[in-house]
């Protein structure tokens, strides 16, 4: 089963995600932002303070996802995405 490496938020509320096995993807978190759950993830400044778990990511506000569903529903990354902060490794 894959690890989350680390974690990054970039603009447009979507999320870079390096898996331990080297790959990346991008994850999109607009369509989550509507959900109860999620809803004060609205606020810019606390969804870039997203959170390594391991096996899933979190905010204060006790919002996750899990790795599976960042690696399934995530895109490739290209690169080509820009991020405001990093939330890297797990030791």
């Amino acid at each position: 089963m894959e690890q989350i490496e680390s974690v990054t938020a970039l603009d447009d509320y979507r999320l870079r995600v390096t898996f331990s096995r080297g790959r990346a993807r991008v994850f999109d978190c607009k369509k989550y932002l509507e959900c109860e759950a999620f809803a004060e993830l609205k606020e810019i400044a606390l969804f870039r303070q997203v959170q390594n778990g391991g096996y899933f990511i979190f905010w204060s506000n006790g919002a996750d996802l899990s790795v599976d569903t960042l690696y399934l529903e995530g895109s490739e990354d290209d690169g080509s995405a820009t991020s405001r902060n990093e939330r890297g490794s797990l030791p």
